[in-house]
């Protein structure tokens, strides 16, 4: 399955030390130079095994930019429409909506713990959803509560 991500769904685990979510979920995970060097600017090494660095030329993803994606957001989905990707993990809103409109298929960091609870690399979503916005990862409570009740959770 050829996996593409922007930055947030992967510093999101990895920030809580379970790269072993994406690892489990996904084998290797395809990134773009710029998503790279988000990941390296935030403390996050890029050596692994887990991520493949692509690069992706400036003409290919301007027309993104004009559209106030940051170049993370628009490498990943040039990235993910050049390698035909299966599935984009990305969650800021409007780089979804502008992939959305691309017709790539999406997931976030919270539809990954869906996932990972469904296959048992979890049993609960809350304490990783905890950590993650004690790690300073923002969602609102409604979504918070939503998610947690959508999992079988209690709030």
């Amino acid at each position: 399955m050829m996996i593409v991500s922007n930055t947030t769904p992967l510093s999101s685990l990895f920030g809580i030390g379970r790269e072993d979510i994406v690892a489990q979920l996904f084998g290797v995970v395809h990134i773009s130079e710029a998503v790279a060097g988000e990941l390296v600017s935030g403390g996050f090494g890029i050596g692994t095994e887990l991520l493949r660095v692509h690069p992706v030329h400036a003409p290919d993803y301007e027309h993104l930019l004009r559209r106030d994606l940051d170049i993370g957001e628009a490498q990943t989905i040039v990235l993910a429409k050049a390698l035909n990707a299966d599935l984009v993990l990305i969650d800021e809103r409007l780089g979804y909506a502008i992939a959305q409109e691309e017709g790539l298929p999406l997931a976030g960091t919270l539809t990954i713990l869906i996932n990972a609870k469904r296959r048992g690399i979890i049993t609960e979503a809350k304490p990783l959803l905890d950590a993650m916005i004690a790690n300073k990862q923002w969602y609102s409570r409604r979504l918070y509560n939503h998610f947690l009740q959508s999992v079988g959770e209690k709030t």
